[in-house]
Formats: C-alpha cells, sequence, structure tokens
C-alpha cells in the first residue's frame, strides 16, 4: 500500500492540502498541513483497496518512475525511409535530426491542437441583435466562461 504516489497542492478555497493518488481517480484527502493530507490519503486508500476487493476489481498496480534509454526502434516503409533520408541530406543533418525535430514539432502541434479544442469546447458565440443593428456588423457575445457571467465580453465580428 505505501507505494503509490501521493500528489500534493495547496488549495486556497479550502485553506489547507488536497493529497490525491494518481492510480485511484476520485481519491482525494485534506489536511491542513502537507502530512495530515498523505495520513488521511492513506487511510482512504486502505478504504478505496478494501472496496476494490469486495467488488472483485482489479487494483492497479502503483506507477514507478521509469528511466528511458532514449532509443527506439522503428519500422517504416521503404519509400519513406527514402524520403526522410532525402530530405536529412538536403537540410545537411542526419537522418535521426531530422526525425526527432518532426517528431518534436509534430508532438508540440498536438498538444496545442489538443488545447484549442478545449477551448473550443468551452467557448461559444452568440448574436444579440440590437435596435437599429445593422446586419452588415453585427453585435455578437463571447462567452467563455459559463459559470461566471462577468468574464463574457461584447466583440464585433464581420
Amino acid at each position: 500500500m505505501d507505494k503509490y504516489s501521493i500528489n500534493i497542492i495547496y488549495s486556497k478555497e479550502d485553506g489547507g492540502y488536497i493529497a490525491t493518488i494518481p492510480e485511484f481517480s476520485g481519491l482525494s484527502a485534506y489536511g491542513e498541513t502537507p502530512e495530515e493530507a498523505i495520513e488521511e490519503a492513506q487511510v482512504a486508500l486502505k478504504g478505496f483497496m478494501d472496496v476494490y476487493k469486495e467488488d472483485g476489481c482489479k487494483i492497479p498496480d502503483p506507477h514507478t518512475l521509469e528511466t528511458y534509454s532514449g532509443q527506439t526502434r522503428l519500422r517504416l516503409p521503404k519509400s519513406l525511409h527514402a524520403k526522410l533520408s532525402r530530405q536529412a541530406e538536403r537540410e545537411e543533418i542526419s537522418l535521426n535530426t531530422y526525425m526527432v525535430q518532426l517528431l518534436s514539432e509534430n508532438h508540440i502541434k498536438h498538444q496545442i491542437d489538443k488545447k484549442l479544442s478545449k477551448i473550443e469546447r468551452l467557448t461559444c458565440i452568440r448574436h444579440f441583435p440590437q435596435t437599429g443593428e445593422s446586419l452588415s456588423n453585427p453585435n455578437y457575445q463571447l462567452r467563455t466562461d459559463w459559470n461566471h457571467e462577468k468574464n463574457n465580453s461584447n466583440i464585433n465580428m464581420h
């Protein structure tokens, strides 16, 4: 039981520390000190594990710190291998460096796309016609925070 990771974060709202155990979604515990939050999380963990056993659920394995060699073997079509090699030559860098560059750029793009998708899901633009408003220059309300009306803003869109 003591091999599970415990994350601690201070909560201004609660005026204390919240401890969570990533392997058990929904498990969190409060303490006025980090040590108290850890103790409470360990009590909650025991309760979670007892319920998992009673219900016949698989108990998650603890996350462990893993080390990586920085090497991996990748199989790809010969035609793609040739294209990548030629492009690396044109850029006067090794194939390895070129592939790391492509992977890094795509990884960053993927992270940005995920964040933009989240923003799009949380954003809604609605048209609220005003008296005498021109149809060529309508007023829109941009709503980005569904819980706080004060965060809404009016924008003009053409």
